[in-house]
């Protein structure tokens, strides 16, 4: 299982050069590779997962860029000498261009985990990030306050859950418990005080043109799930 052990791991913007630059300190601790457990792990893994070599490839690039530069700000926070008997990255370029170096890196990494493009991945992502993220949004609110006896959805919010099936459940209960209808309700008295202030004030094409584009809350929503996605993206 090849990966890129010992050479620069490239960005997307297609300037090798800057990244050459960016990344000296990044690819300067490469000389001495390590022991490579992680990909070792990897490659014993997936003897059960049977992943495609070309995405397992990935996936172990991914991770030893990850582990590289975190190696690079540990060394930082210790205030080591040395790092796999060699000078610590940041004794030859400085702090602040191996911190630079660092984040860069884990920027590319993150550029490559995007790449995988893994639907699962990006469906579970996008759906009721709210939920995911633990904020307490106006229909969760609503719910934990008109129903404090049933501590459902506060669970669920305490978890920080990716569950997708979790995530649906708790739209239910939302659902049952009226926060979506109240939600609108609010949204919609508060954009029609929005809507007579503008006329009170003589009137204003542009600002009725952006209270337009936020009334996109659902009235008639066709699933709970479009409904759940459609509040979250107004934060």
């Amino acid at each position: 299982m090849s990966s890129e052990i010992n050479s620069i791991p490239y960005s997307k913007s297609g300037d090798k050069d800057q990244d050459e630059k960016l990344l000296q300190p990044f690819t300067y601790i490469l000389q001495v590779p390590g022991k490579q457990i992680r990909a070792k792990l990897a490659h014993a893994m997936n003897c059960w997962l049977k992943i495609p070599a070309e995405k397992l490839q990935a996936v172990g690039d991914i991770v030893q860029i990850l582990h590289n530069s975190s190696l690079l700000l540990d060394d930082i926070q210790d205030n080591s000498i040395l790092r796999r008997g060699i000078p610590v990255a940041h004794s030859i370029f400085g702090v602040p261009s191996t911190i630079n170096a660092a984040n860069y890196a884990i920027f590319i990494a993150l550029e490559r985990v995007l790449a995988l493009d893994h639907p699962e991945y990006s469906d579970n992502k996008s759906f009721c990030e709210d939920l995911s993220e633990g904020k307490f949004s106006f229909p969760i609110i609503h719910a934990i306050q008109t129903y404090p006896e049933d501590r459902q959805v506060l669970n669920i919010l305490r978890k920080r859950t990716t569950d997708i099936e979790v995530k649906k459940y708790c739209v239910t209960l939302l659902e049952k418990f009226g926060s979506f209808a109240y939600t609108r309700t609010v949204l919609e008295d508060l954009d029609k005080k929005a809507r007579d202030e503008v006329e009170r004030l003589g009137g204003n094409p542009l600002f009725i043109e952006f209270l337009d584009k936020l009334s996109c809350w659902p009235k008639n929503p066709m699933s709970l799930d479009v409904e759940m996605n459609d509040l979250s993206a107004s934060d």
